[in-house]
């Protein structure tokens, strides 16, 4: 079964092919690649969501998802396993959805996902200090900001004990 969580309005799964020209149109938007302070490409083309497609499906167990809503691929999240069961979390979505909640909610079960499935026990947030919106979205989801990575760029890093 790839439907991790669903709701009336949102699912959220396993990449599969079919969800590239979603993701890709999606994605392909400049607020979103300044505002993501890993390497998110600009622009971001339908070749790239290919490769995201074809490297997610094979994860097991699975740390990448695509969040639909209403029927729609609309945004992407992932875990990154770090060290010591710590996993670094991402979430994108596209700009026509934001300010629906789907974000919050897209965390609120990751978080859980990471920490019944993962076994996860400290998920870690990166956001530009300016991502006013990213910073909102990690303490509406219990994330506590500890520090800047980088001074330059005024990045910061929010972690959540599981």
């Amino acid at each position: 079964m790839d439907h991790y969580f669903f709701s009336r309005e949102l699912v959220i799964r396993q990449p599969r092919e079919g969800d590239e020209a979603a993701i890709a149109l999606n994605g392909n938007n400049l607020k979103i690649a300044q505002q993501m302070p890993a390497l998110f490409p600009s622009p971001f083309t339908y070749d790239d969501a290919c490769v995201y497609v074809q490297e997610k499906t094979k994860q097991t167990p699975p740390t990448s998802f695509v969040i639909i809503y209403q029927d729609d691929v609309v945004g992407c999240i992932d875990l990154c396993n770090n060290t010591n069961n710590s996993y670094n979390i991402s979430i994108w979505i596209g700009e026509p959805y934001w300010h629906n909640g789907i974000a919050t909610q897209s965390c609120k079960w990751i978080c859980q996902y990471a920490k019944h499935e993962l076994k996860a026990t400290k998920l870690i947030a990166n956001t530009l200090e300016s991502n006013t919106a990213a910073k909102k979205l990690f303490e509406k989801c219990n994330f506590t900001q500890v520090d800047y990575t980088n001074k330059q760029k005024s990045t910061c890093v929010f972690m959540f004990d599981l």
